[in-house]
């Protein structure tokens, strides 16, 4: 027999459903840009926090500080990530409709003017 034959086969590891956590019904580790923008949002929740008590040594105001930070890095991360994927995927549209073009009309005489076009020079 050969070393090969010995092992065992690759095995599929489920996924555990005791680390899945639902949010308003979606499994929140599928969320696009979910992820990063909490843990973008902690980190500026905690610095925002930590500076404003070290300029004031006020707790309270150092806590409403750091909570606003969080919130506004949170969203405004959220709202940015999403623009760009959203911007992404048209881009990636828009390039997939141009290459069936190109596709469709190789060889032919319409492929000079769709070069010429520059159709992807704004993708």
């Amino acid at each position: 027999m050969n070393e090969k034959d010995d092992k065992a086969p690759a095995t599929i590891q489920e996924k555990n459903d005791s680390n899945t956590y639902i949010l308003f019904g979606k499994d929140i580790s599928e969320i696009p840009c979910f992820k990063n923008s909490f843990l973008y949002g902690i980190s500026g929740g905690i610095v925002g926090g930590l500076l404003t008590f070290l300029f004031t040594s006020r707790p309270r105001i150092a806590m409403h500080a750091g909570m606003a930070t969080y919130v506004n890095v949170t969203l405004g991360y959220y709202v940015y990530c999403r623009y760009n994927r959203a911007h992404d995927t048209f881009n990636a549209v828009k390039m997939q409709d141009v290459f069936q073009k190109a596709i469709v009309f190789e060889g032919t005489e319409k492929l000079p003017t769709l070069e010429k076009d520059k159709t992807l020079s704004d993708v």
